[in-house]
């Protein structure tokens, strides 16, 4: 059953990757007094930056085998 499905690897390593560099950075160099939206809360900053590593993650591109690139600067 599991033979058949393909593990976004990519996917998941960029989100725990993102996710635990918010966290660090939320942790040693967060803001003290409260008053920063994503850093003032560990939790918010690990959210917010494991999503930036998803996003990150997503190919922008879909190419198919045997596709050309269509360069519209070539004249």
């Amino acid at each position: 059953m599991l033979k058949n499905k393909k593990i976004p690897y990519k996917t998941i390593i960029f989100t725990l990757v993102g996710a635990l560099a918010g966290f660090l950075y939320a942790f040693f160099v967060g803001c003290k007094t409260g008053t920063c939206p994503i850093t003032s809360n560990k939790f918010i900053a690990t959210i917010f930056m494991g999503f930036f590593g998803f996003v990150l993650s997503i190919d922008s591109k879909n190419k198919q085998k045997g596709e050309k690139q269509d360069d519209s600067n070539q004249q």
